[in-house]
């Protein structure tokens, strides 16, 4: 598998066909997978890149597969701060503790 646009490999990318069967493309972007005759079809998806359902065809045994960019919109991040006691917790009594018991 590689990208579309600078057709670099794509490692990490997952690969499901049917019910329970998955696999991830190795760091060269190469997959394997044993499907079964009844499964019809198989998705591919990576974070960042559009997912494409691959048509399987009973002749093929190698798919090479170009997958493009897409931009997402990722949920919003909220960074917070301990409450005061844990920072005096942690500053004063937990670190004096620590040197205490590693000096004996």
């Amino acid at each position: 598998m590689i990208d579309n646009n600078d057709n670099s490999p794509i490692p990490g990318a997952r690969i499901f066909a049917g019910n329970n069967l998955s696999t991830t493309t190795d760091i060269n972007g190469n997959f394997k997978l044993n499907v079964p005759v009844s499964v019809s079809q198989f998705t591919v998806s990576m974070v960042g890149y559009q997912i494409q359902v691959i048509h399987i065809d009973p002749a093929k045994t190698a798919y090479p597969i170009k997958i493009r960019e897409t931009a997402m919109t990722m949920g919003e991040v909220i960074i917070t701060k301990p409450p005061f006691f844990k920072r005096v917790y942690y500053r004063f009594i937990k670190r004096p503790i620590r040197k205490l018991f590693k000096a004996i």
